[in-house]
């Protein structure tokens, strides 16, 4: 990507109104998260710990483990609800938060037919964050 396309690219996202976000967790994520921080994750998302397990690859039991202070989260397990949430806090500017969860399970055209969900499960989620950002800045999908 040339220089002007990132430098017009940045001047729109700083000058496009955008609404708020909401906040996924009480604070960033990190390896001193309380249980409430990595269930508050979850619940933005809208998903049960069912769909939470396919999302981050953790089995039912870590996720609730977690959630409920029985384990503490180590590195890995920050870094998939960090992008869990940056990936919340994306989307919230492009569907209501309700809407999430099932745009997360629903097949994508735009996706090749797969939905989101599936190409993050299948390590593909470079292809999601490619369509955020074409969403976000107003460029055609093909």
């Amino acid at each position: 990507m040339s220089q002007t396309t990132q430098t017009k690219r940045q001047a729109k996202r700083r000058n496009t109104p955008r609404k708020p976000a909401g906040r996924a967790a009480s604070g960033p994520i990190t390896l001193r998260s309380t249980s409430d921080d990595l269930r508050a994750v979850r619940a933005s998302l809208g998903v049960n710990q069912q769909l939470m397990h396919r999302l981050t690859g953790l089995s039912v039991r870590t996720l609730s483990s977690l959630e409920t202070g029985g384990k503490n989260p180590n590195q890995d397990d920050v870094r998939r609800y960090q992008e869990l949430a940056r990936l919340r806090r994306e989307l919230a500017y492009l569907v209501e938060p309700q809407a999430i969860a099932p745009w997360l399970q629903t097949p994508n055209e735009a996706l090749g037919g797969a939905s989101p969900l599936e190409l993050i499960e299948r390590g593909e989620s470079d292809r999601l964050w490619r369509l955020i950002w074409r969403l976000q800045d107003g460029v055609p999908l093909d």
